[in-house]
């Protein structure tokens, strides 16, 4: 016959197909996954391919787009066998798959296909022609009862693992306990399944799920009290019971969904390691008499799945609803903070706006002549008052900035036009203090994509703080590439008494100061460099200082360029 390679992770699976295969005269090779497979292929050259799709270290998809590369077994027919047959056949015919076999299927249907992909007679086809043609015509066998046995095991236990796999990934309570309640009833074999789930109080039924093999009996169902009979002894001694009819007065007769009689009955609890949730009820093994201990083991397997999944699944509803809460309170804290800096800050801009109005008319004069000492306290009122509304300015960004308000378009901005208004408007007050004020003209850079409001608040910050901190020597605003494409860099630097190590990780944070001898720097809230950080990670780039005590800081922040900025770069 066929030299047959069978390619599937689960070995129990595997183990079918092999030993079917070979009932049927063929060779089999095995392979646990596609790229196992690949190598076999290329090495063994088998007649045919049957694999499963989802598998570790190379799927089926991927182990079939490199067969077909492989001049030498391209041509190899290849089945897939998979649970997924529904999707596998949207994609198994553009890598040259014909035939999707659904698991589980029949032995019969297996080797039927395997036939087919072969070319030769059908399974079914070599019985008939044997039977019709008498003896001496060789048969290929009837399919012998282990093999049937060791479908029914490979089936229960792939079952068990989908649904593990589903209970967990399940987020919805009623979809998992229905998918539960149906397959418990599918694997372990029975006319009818229940399933109760405890309310908090452990008194009552919450929630009840039925599956029936028979549509009235699903529709004639009754929610039975919660420890009523043999269901309250499970829920107590918090152990499975099984039993056959004749029963003993446990009420079991009561669970009848139509009223007909109940041959026999199996109910296990739920049990996680920390709690009970309800029970698992089935009536009337199919082809039985009454349950096995195999089905009872099989039964409690399954409530230790669905009890620990449905347990998860209530943790991740309460932390959901717990975030919620959070949120739903942080945003309102948010709001209210955001309206009481507005309010405050708009009662005291109006007064500020007076008092600067009235001082500047003294200091010109237009309220009568002053004294030099009178103007000397005016002048001391003006920069506080100067001082004040940047405060409050430097308030207002930051609570918008963290509430998404703040307003902020970007667009083509040149940073030439920007440097030389910021060299025209801080050159005086720099050489007032005997600094030199350097500014290296970006001539000839790129425009970058930039709220040119923001930006230009971003520079004033960082300048700001350079002459507060700067006693000596000199400050320097340049611009350049920066290492990350589709960047620039902006750097601003000062030559004053620079940041501790133990500081340096902490001045961006909100209201941080570091303790200085500068009287001059301990003027304000704090906020400045946090301002800038926020800033600039609004334009998506990002900041950092490089500094050490004594000898100086420089700030350092990127940019992104313009997008027609960018492709022009790459296109040259």
């Amino acid at each position: 016959m066929a030299r047959i390679l069978a390619v599937d992770d689960r070995p129990i699976n595997l183990q079918f197909l092999v030993s079917l295969l070979s009932h049927d005269g063929h060779s089999v090779l095995e392979a646990s996954n596609g790229q196992e497979a690949l190598d076999i292929a290329r090495g063994q050259h088998p007649d045919l391919v049957i694999a499963d799709i989802e598998m570790p270290v190379m799927d089926g998809y991927e182990f079939v787009t490199q067969l077909r590369t492989d001049p030498r077994i391209a041509d190899t027919p290849v089945i897939f066998y998979t649970a997924h047959a529904g999707e596998a056949k949207f994609v198994a015919q553009p890598c040259g798959v014909t035939q999707v076999l659904t698991k589980p299927a029949e032995p019969e249907v297996i080797l039927n296909t395997v036939s087919s992909a072969l070319g030769e007679l059908s399974f079914t086809e070599r019985q008939v022609q044997s039977a019709g043609a008498g003896a001496g015509v060789e048969s290929p066998g009837k399919i012998p009862d282990a093999l049937i046995t060791l479908q029914a095991v490979s089936l229960r236990l792939s079952a068990l693992i989908e649904l593990g796999l589903e209970l967990a990934s399940e987020r919805d309570p009623q979809r998992q306990l229905d998918r539960f309640c149906s397959t418990a009833r599918s694997i372990i074999g029975s006319s009818y399944a229940a399933l109760g789930i405890l309310d908090d109080g452990k008194q009552s039924i919450r929630t009840f799920v039925v599956s029936a093999g028979d549509p009235e009996k699903k529709s004639n169902h009754t929610v039975p009290p919660a420890y009523h009979g043999v269901l309250g002894k499970v829920l107590t001694e918090r152990r499975p019971l099984r039993l056959r009819s004749p029963f003993s007065d446990l009420g079991v007769m009561d669970l009848s969904p139509d009223g007909s009689p109940i041959s026999s009955f199996l109910c296990v609890p739920l049990l996680s390691p920390t709690d009970v949730y309800g029970w698992l009820y089935l009536l009337d093994k199919l082809g039985a008499e009454e349950f096995s201990a195999e089905d009872e083991r099989l039964a409690m397997t399954l409530a230790a799945q669905v009890a620990v999944a449905y347990e998860n699944v209530v943790l991740y509803e309460t932390a959901a609803r717990n975030a919620e809460e959070l949120d739903k309170t942080r945003r309102q804290e948010l709001e209210m903070k955001d309206q009481f800096v507005s309010h405050v800050s708009h009662e005291l801009r109006s007064p500020l706006a007076v008092i600067h109005q009235f001082v500047t008319l003294m200091l010109d004069g237009l309220a009568g002549e002053i004294t030099a000492e009178q103007r000397e306290h005016l002048d001391v009122v003006l920069r506080n008052t100067l001082q004040l509304r940047e405060m409050i300015s430097d308030l207002l960004d930051i609570t918008r900035a963290e509430a998404g308000k703040l307003l902020f378009e970007q667009h083509g901005v040149s940073l030439l036009p920007l440097f030389i208004e910021l060299e025209r408007n801080y050159r005086e007050r720099a050489v007032q203090k005997g600094i030199l004020f350097l500014v290296q003209e970006p001539r000839g850079l790129p425009l970058v994509y930039a709220d040119p409001q923001r930006l230009r608040q971003v520079l004033a910050n960082l300048i700001d703080n350079a002459l507060k901190f700067t006693e000596r020597g000199k400050i320097t605003i340049r611009a350049s590439w920066d290492d990350q494409p589709g960047f620039m860099r902006i750097t601003v630097s000062d030559t004053g008494c620079g940041i501790s190590e133990r500081s340096l990780p902490l001045v961006f944070n909100r209201l941080y100061q570091e303790e200085t001898t500068v009287a001059q720097s301990r003027k304000g809230l704090g906020l400045g460099l946090h301002i800038c950080e926020q800033l600039v990670s609004l334009h998506g780039g990002r900041i950092w200082v490089e500094s050490r005590k004594d000898h100086g800081s420089t700030f350092i922040f990127t940019v992104p360029l313009r997008i027609e900025e960018i492709r022009k770069g790459r296109n040259t």
